[in-house]
């Protein structure tokens, strides 16, 4: 070993060689030194959990094993897996720590572990392979006492086992020995252990895993995707910096040093996440747990494979998780993951293919994965992984990595300025050497606004008038007098985009960058024609979609036609109208002739045709695994063992008895199926013959040329466990061997099992050959998606050459850069250029751009690479337009702000802008309602909290205070679209969103707010800890865009005496606020109504004194209805339109002014008061309700008039005594002589008697029926008594009176000795036919039972 020599000098063992532990009393007898490994060995495999307190009773036997000088490589093994099992137990490390110091033994380190280590070789070899359980075992133990280990002594004892098994496992691999990916990680991290106590003289290699060849080579020669290698072992070579400062040496070096840092951005979080999460338990270690962003999906399958419109994919189904606030930006189409089989024997990347969430099931993903069909297809169903999605959105990588590929090394786009950091900037080339004119009178002054600005232009500046034909290169032309509307720092930064062909413009907070880019653009668009070059179209990129979007609507303010958005992610209906896919269905059609549409449709047939083909064999390929084919499919796989199909088929051969159902199928299926020359072509063609049969088959569902047609018989999938074993005979066991088939005579003679050995032996070899014709298939299908890819790529082509502006995000301008480079755009301008990676800026431009202008601002945002160490250690977020300002590139500065009040504007000069002056505008707004100042910063010492599960942070005590805040500002009469509230963490974006309580405030993390505005901006820092870490507060970036985004009023509450400690730059902002008085530990609230009423509120409960968001007075405003307001002070609803009077009613009813008893809010009826009125008709005096009228009224005095029947009327006065019957009973004497009671009114009406009849019946019983039933006695109702006469039979009759006897039907009770009659008595009995049993001495009768 090179650099410190590991001497064997002194094994002192310090702490290490102590005096033996006692052993502490427990459960365990005491063992004899032989008998201990065997019961560690038990103890492994059934109880585990027991081994730690185990081996701590058992110290002593344990050191005499570790001192035996004849213990055999299986005891070895055996101590090194008890360790391993106990250690990973353990609850602390002060468990371990005295079992690890026993095995710390040089007797046994460098004696029996190196003697078991050399033997490694031999131990428990299976097949010729060394046993991946017994070596990931041992590297677990040696990993474990490595990290235990707090001496040179201990790690110089231990280096000897660790440098012998790691050439151990090399000599191994080298003959071709293999081993899983984490064996080899875990190794290797035990060795950089001991390397690291040992330090070398060279960088550490990378032995043990196999590096790419191409790590130092071009990287051109690098693929985009990862490999397994790169994934587990760090890279070994050195990453170059970005260049912040100086330039490159070449063009090569510049696209070599940032292609690597991206790609390195891609790997890395993915690199650390799996190392992480695959990483040995380590009790003594701090080292954080692998962080929420590494997202894993457990029990993963690949269950069959599809078609996409880009190729082929394979359907994944694996077990769904919680979901989480952030689980929709999961397995998004683009996403980058990795597939570890459960044994880490295979390694497979892929992206999620761009499929409909809503169509597939939970738990389910289609991906497109970069293997071989065939390698892929022997995972089908079989085996099962892990999947590791990427943190890095893969997609925002892969076209950017391939456009630096595709760049020459000798052809960089501006590489004047971009690699040689050159200040000289040239004109573009289109302008002809400075000839050129432009029509700058789009640029002019409003019509109407010449003299009420010309006011502040200096007397001696010459005003050019005519604007039509000019040179951008004219100094006098480039003046206030000029432009009179425009600032002089606007005037500078269109002169510098129309005569440079380089240009930088930062544009601070509210300088209106958006608003330069588009007049520039304006201003280029209309100078077309004078470019004698063919007209190209102009190429828009922005970061994100929303800026895109904003930009271009702007654009198609002025330009109404020619401007195409590619990309399909807007959200703007007035940009989505000009979208390539609605550009598409408008004008493709009339741009293609005849032949290109046939062609087009010739594809897509083909293309239809291939994915109908590859269904169908993957529905035979999933049938194998629970279906038994026929004999004529396995026609050829019989032939060729030279035996013949088993003529009564398939399922009697293999002795199995279907269903009916099923059976009756296999007779339908079992004719001839002759093969053409596709072996797996559907049977689409039907013999005429055949389709007598088509009824049949569609009653079974089985429809003709389906997959299913292929089988015999298909195990159902709610089959019985009497059917259960086909399915276990079809996926298990063994097959039958060449030798075995040689011996074959007649496969009836077989017995059961050698069948289904025979069986899957046939299916093995048919399997195998349907994979091989869909591998064919599915790399036809490709090539075929490719093609139609190309013709759709010149549809495309040939719509765009007729576009004038073209608008693209950095992602899509990366992904279709073939479309750019054939378009050749010669002006690109790039909005938000300081916050997008230079790569990204790079694949932007093609060797014909001739013309770039940056728009950004470096103070703002920088690119986030998903890498903190390549963003801060190797300046990866670097932008390139921070880096030309870095480098002296001239660049223009926009001085002049039109968003922010002075109070917020003063928060950023000096600290992030030396000159910021602020528009007039600004100057004009009104004071925020309900608060004392404009601007304040509440202090507070609440501590954070800290979620392990996102690695956010987040503060409930500026939550719940800014929810409130915001609660009473839309109580000061404010709209909830006013006002956002900000923080730099999304944990605390989530924990504000919670109580909102149905609020529609806008709560967004600061990153995800660069380029917004808004009038109030609530800022919650969060930070808040005694160690004084800060986190993204350091940033000095992400506090400008902090504290820029509000126009009118900002409110920021954080631990400001903390932070500031932490923070040079915080501490300068913290003493400016102390002297202009904008920081306490309370905010002041100032009454709208009452200003000089005033409330301080320090936490959130303060509000509750509040609760209406004015003060503690009465409001006391006198309302329409005369009375006061009895609400606290309200800001909101001063003119009271919703407040609801609660006084008395003061109003006058009527004439007698009564007054109405409602409230004032409620309307008035009419006068319910009660008064005394004569009522007309009957004289008599009444207490009648105010309102009513006397004449109407009616009396309620009882009536004493009598009716027609000379009977008293027994209703109320005022009511009409005929319009009610009498009631009164009288007894009236009815035609038949009976006197019946009733009531009066009925005397007129025919009445019934109900006298009861009482004469006697025929039958001798009395009559039931009443005197007007009976008719007077004349006809009498039928008797319902029972009959009780007595049949022939003996029997009582049981039916009714009046009906005469039917047969008995009472049970028979003719019996002989032989049998009884079970029919009715009313029926013939059945004659005994037994012989007659009687007898006497002398006689015996001869006839049968029934005969006399």
């Amino acid at each position: 070993m090179a650099g410190q020599k590991r001497k064997r000098a002194d094994w002192d063992m310090g702490p290490y060689g102590a005096a033996r532990l006692s052993p502490v009393p427990g459960p365990f007898r005491r063992q004899e030194p032989g008998e201990l490994v065997g019961e560690l060995e038990r103890l492994c495999d059934h109880s585990p959990n027991q081994l730690l307190p185990f081996l701590l009773d058992h110290d002593y036997e344990l050191r005499q094993e570790l001192d035996s000088p004849d213990l055999s490589p299986a005891s070895v093994y055996t101590l090194l897996r008890a360790l391993k099992q106990a250690v990973e137990r353990a609850g602390e490390p002060a468990e371990a720590q005295p079992i690890l110091a026993l095995v710390l033994r040089p007797a046994f380190v460098l004696r029996s572990l190196l003697g078991f280590i050399a033997e490694l070789a031999s131990f428990r070899c299976q097949d010729g392979q060394v046993s991946q359980e017994v070596l990931e075992d041992t590297v677990a133990a040696l990993h474990h006492l490595l990290t235990a280990s707090l001496g040179q002594q201990v790690q110089t004892l231990l280096c000897h086992p660790v440098d012998l098994l790691f050439s151990t496992v090399q000599r191994l691999q080298s003959r071709s020995f293999q081993f899983t990916w984490i064996i080899q990680k875990r190794l290797r991290d035990a060795k950089l252990l001991v390397d690291n106590a040992f330090p070398r003289r060279g960088a550490p290699g990378a032995e043990g895993l196999h590096l790419p060849a191409w790590q130092e080579e071009d990287f051109h020669q690098i693929p985009v995707f990862p490999t397994p290698e790169e994934i587990f072992v760090e890279p070994t070579q050195k990453l170059r910096r970005n260049r912040i400062r100086g330039r490159y040496e070449s063009d090569a070096s510049y696209l070599d040093t940032h292609f690597r840092l991206l790609r390195e951005d891609l790997i890395k979080p993915l690199r650390d996440g799996i190392s992480a999460r695959f990483a040995l338990r380590n009790l003594f270690s701090d080292a954080r747990a692998p962080t929420a962003e590494l997202r894993l999906y457990q029990s993963v399958q690949l269950l069959k494979v599809g078609t996409s419109p880009t190729g082929v994919t394979y359907l994944a189904q694996f077990h769904t998780q919680r979901r989480c606030p952030t689980a929709s930006k999961w397995l998004m189409s683009g996403s980058l993951v990795c597939l570890i089989s459960n044994d880490s024997g295979h390694v497979f990347f892929g992206t999620v293919a761009g499929a409909n969430r809503q169509q597939l099931l939970p738990g389910a993903v289609w991906l497109e994965i970069r293997k071989s069909h065939g390698t892929l297809l022997q995972h089908l169903g079989k085996t099962s992984f892990t999947m590791v999605e990427s943190p890095a959105f893969f997609e925002a990588y892969r076209h950017v990595l391939e456009g630096l590929q595709e760049m020459s090394p000798t052809c960089v786009p501006f590489r004047k300025y971009i690699v040689k950091c050159s200040p000289a900037i040239a004109p573009p080339a289109y302008l002809e050497g400075g000839a050129a004119t432009f029509d700058l009178s789009t640029l002019g002054p409003p019509a109407g606004a010449d003299d009420a600005v010309a006011e502040d232009v200096p007397e001696d500046e010459a005003r050019v008038k005519d604007l039509t034909a000019v040179s951008p290169f004219h100094a006098h032309l480039w003046s206030r007098a000029t432009f009179p509307h425009l600032d002089e720092s606007q005037i500078q930064a269109i002169r510098a985009a129309l005569s440079q062909e380089f240009v930088l413009i930062q544009g601070p907070p509210g300088t209106g960058k958006t608003f330069i880019g588009l007049k520039i653009l304006e201003i280029l668009l209309r100078n077309q024609e004078s470019q004698r070059e063919e007209r190209k179209p102009f190429l828009v990129v922005c970061y994100t979609n929303h800026a895109l979007d904003q930009f271009l609507e702007g654009i198609l303010r002025f330009q109404r036609s020619g401007v195409v958005r590619i990309g399909g992610r807007s959200k703007n209906e007035k940009v989505m109208s000009c979208s390539l896919r609605n550009l598409r269905q408008r004008q493709l059609p009339q741009l293609l002739v005849a032949g290109d549409r046939q062609q087009y449709g010739r594809m897509l047939s083909s293309l239809r045709w291939q994915k109908e083909s590859i269904a169908y064999r993957m529905e035979v390929l999933q049938l194998l695994q629970k279906g038994i084919l026929s004999a004529e499919e396995l026609g050829d796989e019989i032939r060729k063992d030279q035996l013949s199909p088993p003529p009564g088929g398939m399922l009697k051969w293999l002795m199995i008895n279907p269903p009916e159902d099923r059976q009756r199928l296999r007779q339908l299926s079992s004719r001839k199926r002759g093969r053409e020359a596709d072996l797996f072509v559907p049977q689409e063609r039907l013999l005429e013959e055949e389709e007598e049969e088509e009824g049949e088959l569609d009653a079974l569902d089985e429809p003709k040329g389906s997959a299913k047609g292929k089988f015999d018989y298909i195990i159902p999938a709610e089959s019985s466990t009497s059917q259960g074993w086909m399915l276990t005979c079809l996926k298990e066991g063994a097959i039958m061997t060449n030798e075995e088939i040689e011996k074959i005579r007649d496969i009836w003679s077989l017995r059961r099992q050698d069948r289904w050995r025979l069986y899957r032996r046939w299916l093995v070899a048919y399997e195998s050959a349907l994979k091989e014709s869909l591998v064919q298939k599915l790399d036809a299908y490709k090539d075929d998606a490719a093609r139609l890819a190309e013709l759709t790529f010149q549809e495309d082509l040939r719509l765009l050459q007729h576009s004038q502006v073209i608008g693209m995000t950095t992602t899509g301008d990366a992904k279709y850069r073939k479309l750019l480079q054939n378009l050749q755009p010669r002006v690109v301008i790039v909005e938000e250029a300081a916050e997008i990676l230079e790569a990204h800026v790079l694949t932007s431009l093609t060797p014909a751009c001739q013309h770039l202008i940056l728009i950004g601002d470096h103070q703002q945002l920088r690119p986030k690479p998903a890498d903190y160490t390549l963003e801060k250690k190797y300046f990866l977020g670097i932008s390139l337009f921070e880096r030309m300002v870095n480098n002296g590139i001239p660049y223009v500065q926009l001085l002049c702000q039109h968003r922010m009040r002075p109070d917020i504007s003063q928060l950023l000069v000096p600290f992030f802008y030396k000159e910021l002056r602020d528009h007039q505008v600004v100057t004009t707004y009104e004071n925020i309602k309900g608060l004392e100042r404009n601007v304040y910063f509440i202090q507070h010492t609440e501590k954070e909290s800290h979620n392990a599960e996102s690695e956010s942070y987040s503060n409930k005590f500026e939550a719940s205070f800014l929810a409130l805040l915001s609660r009473y500002l839309l109580k000061q009469g404010y709209q909830e679209s006013q006002i956002t509230i900000l923080t730099p963490y999304h944990g605390q974006v989530l924990k504000i969103r919670a109580l909102m309580n149905n609020m529609e405030v806008a709560v967004h993390a600061v990153d995800d707010f660069q380029g917004e505005e808004n009038d109030i901006v609530l800022l919650s820092l969060v930070r808040s800890n005694s160690e004084g870490r800060i986190g993204f507060l350091k940033d000095k970036n992400r506090l400008c865009v902090a504290l820029s985004r509000a126009k009118k009023g900002f409110y920021c509450i954080g631990n400001l005496a903390s932070i500031s400690e932490s923070s040079k730059l915080w501490k300068e902002i913290v003493n400016l606020l102390k002297a202009r008085d904008l920081t306490g530990k309370g905010l002041t609230l100032m009454c709208q109504n009452h200003p000089d009423t005033k409330t301080v509120v320090k936490e959130s409960s303060d509000f509750a004194q509040i609760p209406d968001g004015g003060c503690t007075l009465k409001c006391e405003t006198r309302l329409a209805c005369g009375h006061p307001c009895t609400r606290r002070c309200h800001p909101y609803d001063r003119n009271h339109h919703s407040f609801v009077c609660q006084f008395p009613c003061s109003k006058t009813l009527c004439k007698l002014n009564h007054k109405c008893p409602r409230k004032c809010n409620e309307a008035c009826k009419p006068c319910d008061v009660k008064v005394e009125k004569i009522i007309s008709d009957c004289g008599h005096s009444q207490m009648v309700p105010c309102h009513v009228p006397a004449d109407v009224w009616i009396c309620k005095k009882p009536c004493t008039r009598l009716r027609e029947c000379k009977h008293p009327c027994p209703r109320l006065c005022g009511e009409e005594c005929s319009a009610f019957p009498c009631k009164e009973l009288v007894e009236l004497l009815l035609p038949c002589s009976h006197i019946e009671r009733t009531e009066c009114f009925k005397r007129k009406i025919p009445l019934r008697c109900f006298e009861k009849c009482k004469q006697k019946l025929e039958c001798g019983h009395l009559c039931k029926g009443s005197c007007h039933e009976c008719v007077r006695g004349r006809l009498h109702i039928d008797c319902s008594n029972k009959c009780r006469r007595v049949l022939l039979c003996s029997h009582q009759c049981r039916e009714s009176c009046f009906e005469n006897c039917p047969p008995c039907k009472s049970p028979c009770r003719n019996r002989c000795q032989h049998s009884q009659c079970d029919k009715p008595c009313g029926e013939i009995c059945f004659p005994c036919h037994q012989p007659c049993s009687w007898k006497c001495q002398h006689y015996r009768c001869s006839k049968l039972c029934s005969e006399m």
